[in-house]
């Protein structure tokens, strides 16, 4: 779920994904939520404020949710995406992981950062520390 501007991909949408897994019908093939990239698509189309503290994020539809055997976590910041989760308004991460849970999701929750976008890279360790913590309490 990862829009690129000059493609045309049935994986930018959570109907073009779920188009797909219902066509393989196969149960060894499911879904991977980004969530980074999901949250960033709907901020670039507008469907959310960008990066505002306290909002609804739409979740994708529960059938998404129920396939969805695998994550990728990052935040978003004025460098990107595969920022830290240091701020709340970084990623709707606490909604994002208690419908995984809801929906009966048991499968990885995959940290994705890139050290080079952290904002101070004096902070690095501190910021990365702080964002395996608040994944680590969504998830227990």
């Amino acid at each position: 779920n990862r829009k690129k501007p000059a493609a045309v991909d049935p994986g930018d949408t959570c109907a073009g994904v779920l188009q797909m897994i219902d066509e393989i019908n196969s149960p060894f093939v499911g879904i991977t939520w980004d969530m980074g990239h999901y949250y960033s698509n709907l901020v670039s189309a507008g469907y959310v404020p960008a990066l505002q503290d306290e909002q609804l994020d739409p979740l994708p539809p529960l059938s998404f949710l129920d396939k969805t055997i695998h994550t990728h976590i990052h935040g978003l910041g004025e460098q990107g995406t595969h920022c830290p989760l240091t701020h709340h308004e970084s990623l709707p991460l606490e909604s994002y992981v208690r419908a995984l849970k809801d929906s009966g999701y048991t499968g990885i929750y995959n940290l994705e950062l890139q050290f080079n976008r952290f904002p101070d890279q004096n902070q690095l360790v501190e910021d990365a520390l702080s964002s395996i913590e608040r994944l680590r309490k969504c998830v227990l």
